[in-house]
Parts: structure tokens; sequence; C-alpha cells
């Protein structure tokens, strides 16, 4: 509820700081959408999550498959285990409590490594460190215990906030993200997704349309540009970014020769939680070929609040660390439990 009224609010500030503010580019026409490109990045960089890129999604996804079979065929592997999803939610400074959750779970000996990772503000900033598993538990512990206010953001003042587009300037948090993103980092990421097709998913809202945004974080960081480092910093600074709280991001974007800049903040105005839009169709029938591999897929969502979090594609009963640990049966729901085993589309190898 306080997002929703703060993106009102957002709104009436945009339109102010559009004739007191800094200039901006247009936005992007949605006519030009299919065409647009992010300085030459591939068109799977990222999802709208209107069901207009639902194929998109279903494409990173089989490619991401196909390069999990690639690389356990490289290394000798049989057969593929279980696949773990972790959603993260949206949470504030109570990210903390999902931070603690990861580091704890490590010290569990239980925490698996995920296939797929997906957060939502506050969560976006977790999910690097939880995508790349405990040997960053260190640098997440350092990210939510050693700072203050002042490290995240810095009051402009009520005057120059009415007549801004919002009431902090968030830059020390991006310089933050900055900080923590290091090449090596980046780097890492690039590899896992290149290699073994494990997926990090952000989650943006495009307050022009406004839309709710999934951003491929492995294809941008594999993608080998210069300036892959500084968009997935403003990727993470846009989810977390709440409307009238902190200012909107702006992301550059080019077609046909033209330049355009999309407003994004963050992505709980759409949904706390994401793991994929309910608009996709997943089959749940076990498909056998010939050559082919088919394997069983488990969800858990980390929430960053001491309540339930609501998930797009899958909800925990309640917020019980153990309960994200384990997946067990007797912590779902019989809706959550029936389709707890889903088997993925069956995929081939392709040929050399």
């Amino acid at each position: 509820m306080l997002r929703r009224t703060l993106l009102g609010g957002a709104g009436a500030g945009v339109l102010l700081a559009g004739c007191n503010g800094p200039g901006r580019l247009a936005s992007l026409p949605v006519k030009l959408r299919g065409t647009a490109s992010f300085g030459g990045l591939p068109p799977d960089t990222r999802v709208v999550l209107d069901g207009s890129d639902d194929a998109v999604l279903g494409r990173i996804a089989t490619e991401g498959l196909r390069r999990e079979f690639a690389y356990a065929e490289k290394t000798g592997g049989r057969e593929l285990g279980t696949a773990n999803y972790l959603a993260i939610s949206g949470g504030g400074e109570n990210g903390a409590y999902g931070a603690g959750l990861l580091t704890g779970w490590t010290a569990l000996g239980t925490r698996p490594e995920f296939k797929g990772v997906t957060g939502v503000s506050t969560g976006a900033l977790i999910a690097p460190f939880a995508f790349l598993g405990p040997a960053y538990d260190a640098q997440l512990e350092r990210f939510y215990t050693t700072i203050d206010r002042g490290d995240v953001m810095r009051s402009r003042g009520l005057i120059t906030a009415l007549l801004r587009d919002s009431l902090y300037d968030s830059t020390p948090l991006l310089n933050l993200i900055r900080g923590a993103l290091t090449p090596e980092m980046v780097a890492a990421i690039g590899r896992e997704y290149s290699e073994k097709g494990r997926l990090l998913l952000v989650g943006t809202t495009n307050l022009d349309v406004p839309v709710g945004v999934l951003w491929n974080i492995g294809d941008i960081a594999a993608s080998g540009r210069q300036d892959a480092t500084e968009l997935i910093a403003k990727i993470l600074l846009a989810s977390a970014s709440i409307p009238g709280a902190f200012p909107p991001v702006m992301i550059d974007i080019e077609s046909g020769g033209h330049h355009f800049q999309e407003m994004h903040v963050d992505g709980g105005t759409v949904a706390q939680v994401m793991l994929y839009p309910p608009s996709l169709r997943l089959s749940l029938r076990p498909r056998a070929r010939e050559g082919a591999l088919a394997r069983d897929a488990r969800e858990a969502a980390v929430p960053a609040l001491h309540h339930p979090q609501r998930a797009v594609g899958t909800r925990l009963r309640n917020s019980r660390p153990q309960h994200a640990e384990h997946c067990r049966p007797g912590d779902l729901g019989p809706d959550q439990r029936a389709g707890r085993r889903r088997s993925l589309p069956a995929v081939r190898p392709r040929s050399p």
C-alpha cells in the first residue's frame, strides 16, 4: 500500500521534475519496443512482464538448460540434479533478515546451489551474493551490517524534494553498489550464466508504462561490454528505488538510430517477489525423449520481512527459515505440494 501511494506521488513529482529538474530523453514509444536495444545487448537481456515477452523468457530458460546439459556432459556428469530456484522479496532495511537467513543456511550445511535466483527491491541487492553462493557470504554480511543511513541516502531537504522527483538522493546507495560489484564478481556471474546456464534475474518497474521488467543479469555480465558493471549497478539501484523516496533511474535505450530513456523504479511496485510471470505456461507433464533430459524443479522464497510473502508463481506457507531451506512437502500447502516436483521441458543437446 505504501509503495502504491508513493507511486502516485512519484508521478506528480516526475511531472514537476520535468519542468524544474534535470532533463531526460523521451521515453520509448510502444511501437518501437520490439526493435529497441540496450547498446547492442542481445534481446534476451530483459523480459517485460505484460505477457508479450513470455517467448523470450522461455528462450532464456531453454538455452540455460542447454548450457547446463553441455556443462554436465563436459564435466562427466551423468544426470542433472534437482533444479533449486530462489526468489528473494523486498522489505527495505529488513533485507538484513534475508541476508542473515542465507548465511545461517550456509552454516546449517543444507544450502544448495540455485539454478535460478530472482530478486526485487532489497532482494535485488541480496540476489547476486545468493547466486554466487557461500563464498560471498562475508561480502553479503558486510553489505548489510557495516553501513548506516548516510551510506544509503542523502536528504535533499523538504523544499528541494517538493520541486524534484524524490525526498532523498540515492547516489550514496549507487556508490555502495558499485563498490560491491567488483570486476571479479561480475565475471563470476557471467561465467555461471554462459558455462552452466544458471540464471540471475532482477525485477524493476518501468514507470513510463508502467509495467514490471525482469533483467537477465547473467546475460549482461557475460556480454563483454565495458559498461556491463555500471548497467548492472543501475538496474540494482532501480530495483531498490522506492518511488517518491528515491529518484527513478534512467536507462538508455536505442531504436533505429534514435536514443530514448526508460524510467525505472522499485520492482516492488508491481510484485514484492517474483519467480516467473503468471502468464507463462509451464508443462507439468514429464516428457521423455531419446537423447533428452528431464529434471525436477524445486522453488523457495526468502522473505525480507517476518510475515508471509506472495510470489508470482510460488508462495511459501510462512516465512520460517527452515521452510525456505528444505522445501519439505509438509511445509507447503496442498496446491504447492502438487506442483513441487515439476518436470521441465526435455532438451536435446545441439549437434557439434
